[in-house]
């Protein structure tokens, strides 16, 4: 899994639990409201009015929490938006939910700091930008809220009043910095696993390196060949295979002795890196034999930079045989749905054969 996926991943499950927390809210709400109504209107002492009540207390919060719920759920389920917005469409939609009942039901003194839940949640995600701009909003409604709730409590004394904002802002203002404080934490973990996942990377990648000609070797083949696989059968490319073999090697070994031979192999592997780039994956299969696993490449592609190898291999001047070039029997494969890893190998390996019993150096296509 590379780490972006990781990322993803992680993000992703942060997303379902906002996604809950919306809804938990909105089910919350309406549920306590109408328990509430019903206290009210059974209070002699209540001066509530029953239309007024339900329409401003009960109906017009939840629609507003419903549909910001549906709205962030359907981002959420959106394939083709990026992480990041999901991102900002979580922490907003968090922010507007918690706001809306700060707002709708300021008269419980509480509910005025449920906005500052948004705050916290948007530092998970270690953007400074978004949690800016999340405090930003929480500080403007949750000022709407206290004032709201100054005015209702206006009977109290100037001074308690002021007293009583003054905390709140405070509050907000600690959840904010307290926000920061999490987001550098979060980063640091992060960059942590980051880096843990670097060194993995770099042993694993160690491990699946052949240590003469520094191609991959094929413990590495087998998985790549899985993974180009699943990906033709996720319709994204149709994966070529191409088995390359040395001609006449063991003549080289045996007449120029093996240290002749570790040569050629690793000028061969020279020329192999210095055209497998991006997607392109090469392998050492074993004694002279090379694999190279070609992406999303057209058949015209891959036989082109083929051609280019074999002859620029097939060019190359040996101090211990100036007189006699060095040639490459070559097959290409492409993958076919019905093909397994060993099938696909065994269906390139037969076309590289036949380059063999045809002369050799040359190219063959399946």
């Amino acid at each position: 899994m590379e780490f972006d996926d990781y990322k993803a991943d992680l993000y992703k499950a942060w997303h379902h639990r906002i996604q809950r927390v919306c809804w938990f809210f909105t089910a919350v709400v309406f549920i306590t409201e109408v328990a509430m109504f019903f206290v009210f209107i059974n209070s002699k002492t209540s001066p509530v009015l029953p239309g007024p009540f339900i329409l401003q207390r009960v109906i017009l919060p939840s629609l507003i929490n419903i549909v910001i719920s549906v709205i962030v759920s359907f981002i959420f389920y959106n394939r083709r938006l990026s992480t990041s917005k999901k991102n900002w469409s979580g922490c907003m939609a968090l922010m507007v939910i918690s706001s809306n009942i700060a707002i709708s039901h300021f008269y419980f003194p509480a509910v005025l700091l449920l906005p500052c839940v948004s705050i916290f949640i948007s530092a998970i995600f270690a953007d400074k930008k978004l949690i800016n701009t999340t405090a930003l909003f929480v500080g403007l409604f949750s000022l709407a809220a206290i004032l709201l709730w100054a005015k209702e409590n206006s009977f109290m004394e100037l001074s308690l009043l002021i007293a009583n904002c003054t905390v709140y802002v405070i509050i907000i203002v600690c959840c904010y910095l307290l926000s920061l404080f999490i987001m550098k934490s979060q980063q640091q973990q992060v960059d942590f696993i980051f880096d843990a996942y670097k060194k993995q990377q770099e042993l694993i990648e160690e491990m699946n390196i052949e240590p003469m000609t520094r191609l991959y070797n094929k413990t590495a083949l087998d998985s790549c060949m899985k993974l180009y696989i699943q990906k033709f059968h996720n319709k994204e490319f149709t994966p070529h295979l191409v088995l390359l073999d040395i001609d006449l090697f063991k003549t080289v070994n045996d007449v120029y002795g093996h240290n002749a031979g570790d040569v050629v192999l690793v000028r061969l592997a020279e020329l192999i890196r210095g055209k497998m780039k991006g997607s392109r994956r090469a392998f050492r299969f074993g004694g002279d034999e090379m694999v190279l696993l070609f992406g999303p490449e057209s058949l015209e592609q891959i036989k082109e930079i083929v051609e280019e190898l074999r002859t620029e291999f097939k060019n190359t001047q040996y101090d211990f045989r100036p007189e006699k070039p060095i040639t490459l029997s070559i097959g290409i494969a492409a993958y076919y749905k019905g093909l397994n890893e060993k099938s696909w190998f065994e269906l390139v390996d037969s076309t590289m054969y036949k380059s063999k019993t045809h002369g050799r150096d040359s190219v063959y296509i399946a």
